[in-house]
């Protein structure tokens, strides 16, 4: 397969994507969009002027302008829940060299300030605040309330920073959500937690979100003493946290439960400079104002809602409420490397000789020599590194949702009916239409099969549980599907057939056996 126009159309279809995301959101988001319309240029003006090298070129400024920023962005975020503000801050810079708008500016000067204070360098943190003050030009959450916060917290001015909090409006948090985590945090902190959460509930509802930023709805478990939710929330969407600001929060949650054991440890962790210490005085400081100040019923409720919320987000987004390793994807990847290993040591995996050797799928070899064999074994073999490496990488990215939701039985179920349903009807249309003899290799039928499946579980997430998660989801596989489509008809010897059939049969075998999973 030549690497030019694959990598010129996903280029291109990236950029659509970007560009109708970009104008939908409000406010608009027009740094992406000018991302959207520079990649669109390159690959017109290269397709009429270096064609030759149009694709690597585009897929390069694409790359550059719109992947790698995404990418440190969340590099950013697990490296500061891992409370590696050094590296955070790293990644910040180089999102904003990438991508140099006054708002990522401002984000890798606000991770040097949290850098500085998960080090416990308090004047240093201190001193960073002021000269941010005093050099900003633009700020989200003006007059600095953001970095005001900060201040008052890392000096540890527990009063002054009860006062501010207590004079923010809910409407500037309405204009700022970040900001309105950072309340929501330390009003919890402070332990008024019938405040934090009745602010929560006015702020959340008048947005309209579906759930706030992950550290907010960690403080609101944890307050609220749901120590098992905490688990689970660290245990999938917070997974990329370390062990630190995890223990962190599993003794903030015990410790609002009422199980004075937790006291000793957080006790142990307050000690040092250290933000995390800092953090754990705080609920040391504030324990008895937390324990008289019980939630009501509807408080309780609010946060039963947002159990249920988050608990519904790890069903779509992860595949299930306690995703596990997905060992069977993992060992399918390496499996298709490994034959990819044994086609190369035999000649080459894009010799035809070595590919029909090893059981490529051509019709008149299963129906005139009964090689049954090779509808099996046409699912290992990849014609080329960039055909093996565009599979590969769409197993590991759609797999591990489907396994986690389905099981690992029903998973592989799943996969190789798919794929046998591309090779079969493949099978069907060369034996009765005439047409050159052609040989069939890939797990793209597969792969399909399994975007398939995604699309029947989100689809029943969406009938079933009313998720506006899996309904997102939903739809964008949908995009996805619309743009392989018109990858398929552009890109040449790809077989449009095995896809469309793979994904069909995929969803069709997903709502057959693909029944709510019992945990």
């Amino acid at each position: 397969m030549d690497l030019e126009l694959p990598l010129l159309v996903l280029a291109v279809m990236s950029a659509v994507a970007l560009a109708v995301r970009a104008l939908r959101v409000r406010p608009l988001a027009a740094d992406w969009a000018i991302v959207a319309a520079i990649v669109l240029a390159v690959a017109g003006v290269g397709y009429a002027s270096f064609r030759d090298h149009v694709g690597v070129v585009s897929f390069a400024v694409w790359f550059t302008l719109g992947w790698a920023p995404m990418l440190l962005s969340r590099a950013a975020v697990a490296a500061s829940l891992r409370t590696r503000g050094r590296l955070a801050e790293a990644c910040a810079w180089a999102m904003y060299a990438l991508h140099p708008t006054a708002a990522y500016r401002l984000q890798a000067r606000r991770l040097r300030v949290i850098a500085l204070e998960q080090a416990g360098d308090v004047e240093q943190a201190l001193d960073e605040i002021a000269r941010l003050i005093a050099e900003s030009k633009v700020s989200v959450s003006e007059p600095f309330l953001w970095e005001r916060l900060m201040a008052l917290r890392t000096a540890e001015r527990w009063d002054d920073l009860d006062d501010l909090l207590q004079s923010i409006p809910d409407g500037v948090l309405l204009r700022d959500p970040s900001l309105a985590i950072v309340v929501l945090r330390f009003e919890l902190e402070l332990g008024h937690r019938t405040r934090a959460l009745e602010r929560f509930g006015r702020v959340s509802v008048r947005a309209g979100a579906a759930r706030p930023h992950d550290l907010a709805c960690v403080a609101i478990l944890a307050y609220a003493g749901r120590r098992e939710q905490v688990d689970l929330f660290f245990g999938a969407q917070l997974r990329a946290a370390g062990p630190e600001l995890r223990r962190l929060w599993q003794l903030t949650a015990d410790l609002a439960a009422g199980r004075t054991e937790a006291r000793g440890e957080l006790e142990r962790l307050a000690v040092g400079p250290r933000g995390l210490a800092r953090a754990a005085r705080a609920r040391l400081l504030f324990e008895e104002r937390t324990a008289a100040d019980p939630l009501d019923p509807a408080q309780q409720d609010l946060v039963d809602a947002l159990a249920r919320i988050l608990e519904a987000e790890r069903r779509y987004r992860f595949g299930a409420s306690r995703p596990t390793r997905p060992y069977a994807t993992w060992a399918l990847a390496a499996l298709l490397l490994a034959v990819f290993g044994v086609e190369t040591a035999l000649g080459g995996s894009t010799d035809e000789v070595v590919l029909d050797r090893l059981g490529a799928l051509v019709a008149w070899s299963v129906v005139e020599r009964g090689e049954v064999h090779r509808l099996f074994t046409f699912l290992f073999l990849h014609y080329g590194f960039v055909h093996l490496t565009f599979n590969t990488l769409g197993l590991l990215v759609i797999a591990p949702f489907v396994e986690n939701s389905l099981g690992r039985a029903r998973f592989l179920v799943t996969y190789f009916v798919s794929g046998l349903a591309g090779g079969l009807l493949a099978i069907a249309r060369d034996t009765w239409l005439p047409s050159e003899p052609s040989a069939l290799v890939g797990a793209s039928g597969c792969i399909m099969g399994l975007v398939g499946a995604s699309c029947a579980i989100l689809l029943r997430g969406y009938r079933e549980d009313r998720s506006i998660l899996a309904k997102r989801r939903f739809l964008l596989l949908l995009l996805l599907l619309a743009l392989q489509t018109v990858f398929d008809v552009v890109v040449p010897n790809v077989s449009q057939l095995a896809h469309v059939t793979g994904a069909v049969a995929g969803f069709l075998v997903t709502l057959v056996i693909g029944g709510r999973r019992a945990r």
